[in-house]
């Protein structure tokens, strides 16, 4: 940007530079001409004859004020006409300098103007017209992608709703039954009040996940630093899901490198590993298995959970992990959950300085995790190293 600015300003001052002397040349000749040249007789008696035409006096008289003039002031007479000479170069340099500072103010009032699709500049301005259109063509990215967060954001409030509405009528419709029906057997009410029970921990997790989301996005959370050993947590994980896996026949087939140990937040860790294991479960056809995986790498340690499950589109994967997305197909009734798990997993592996993609090949489906060897600290978290025993 300097050196275009510094190749105007030069493309000014030459132009400037070639007005003066033109000017100075042609003032030159002309005045040689006039005064001293071969035009000076025939200039002479036309200024006579102007004089005697305009104030009424002799021939004479005529001559004497044309000497007085030109003869007896033709240094500073020269010196004016000259200074005249600059003074309009001057100024037209002035007006193609206001002219130019003219478009790119007029190119800045575009930049908003939805209904300009392109500023166009003079050839000398192209540097400005490029900088003002890649500003424009940036905040119509912005307006457009702040357009579509705020179109996820309402479809997100408008999925929560539903959501919580549908375990919270079913919540008040059992105990609306319990508490008209006080005859009701034991074994009617226990059914009816483990149904609510089930129903209003179904609610608290998706109330649980919204507020998680909020908090993790926006507040500094500190990370309590330990080693994990991944074998046995990804273990543990796998057995809080029998009963899922049991109620659709399916299984968790393990990939997993003995030994494998890395410094993280064990809790927040946790909680990835259940979102990930939570949605292959989900988003799997009955009776099919669940890969889950871990092994050293040359960048680092993986961690990896597969399922068969649908065809997902490159511009899908895009968006799986962002707060706001969520697919239609992710409405299935065993998910139940907001669509925020794999957001909140995304925020707690980049608070680890590693990184978390979604892959597709085929009708197989695979979330990756990587932590690096050397980790960058997030700039929303507070790290602090806590001593295991």
């Amino acid at each position: 940007m300097k050196s275009e600015l510094r190749v105007f300003k030069w493309k000014i001052f030459l132009r400037a530079l070639l007005w003066s002397l033109i000017f100075l040349v042609v003032g030159w000749i002309v005045f040689n001409l006039l005064i001293d040249g071969l035009w000076q007789d025939p200039f002479a008696e036309g200024f006579v004859h102007v004089v005697q035409w305009m104030f009424s006096v002799p021939y004479e008289k005529g001559r004497e004020i044309y000497t007085t003039i030109f003869r007896e002031n033709k240094l500073i007479l020269t010196i004016v006409y000259f200074v005249f000479l600059m003074l309009v170069a001057f100024y037209l340099c002035l007006t193609y300098y206001i002219r130019s500072f003219s478009q790119v103010a007029k190119g800045i009032n575009q930049i908003t103007d939805d209904s300009v699709d392109k500023v166009e500049l003079s050839p000398a301005l192209k540097f400005m017209e490029r900088r003002i259109n890649t500003v424009k063509y940036e905040l119509r990215r912005e307006k457009e992608a702040a357009e579509a967060s705020e179109k996820k954001k309402n479809d997100l409030i408008i999925y929560l709703a539903h959501d919580l509405k549908t375990p919270l009528t079913s919540v008040i419709g059992y105990l609306m039954l319990l508490n008209d029906n006080p005859q009701m057997n034991e074994e009617q009410r226990e059914k009816y009040t483990n149904i609510t029970l089930d129903k209003a921990v179904h609610l608290e997790m998706l109330i649980n996940e919204f507020f998680d989301i909020t908090r993790f996005s926006i507040h500094s959370i500190d990370l309590e630093i330990a080693p994990i050993s991944l074998d046995l947590m990804l273990a543990q994980i796998a057995d809080e899901f029998y009963p899922k896996l049991m109620e659709r026949g399916q299984q968790a087939v393990f990939q997993v490198q003995e030994g494998l140990e890395i410094d993280g937040d064990a809790e927040k860790l946790a909680r990835v590993f259940n979102n990930c294991l939570k949605n292959a479960i989900a988003y799997s056809p009955e009776g099919s298995d669940i890969l889950i995986g871990a092994k050293r790498t040359a960048a680092g340690t993986e961690v990896y959970f597969e399922n068969p499950g649908v065809i997902i589109s490159e511009e899908e994967l895009s968006h799986l992990f962002e707060t706001f997305y969520r697919r239609d197909s992710s409405r299935s009734s065993y998910a139940g959950g907001s669509g925020l798990g794999l957001a909140i997993a995304r925020e707690i592996v980049l608070a680890h300085g590693g990184d978390i993609r979604a892959e597709s090949e085929g009708e197989v489906f695979r979330i990756r995790i990587l932590f690096p060897e050397e980790k960058a600290e997030h700039e929303k978290w507070r790290i602090r190293k806590r001593k295991t025993e």
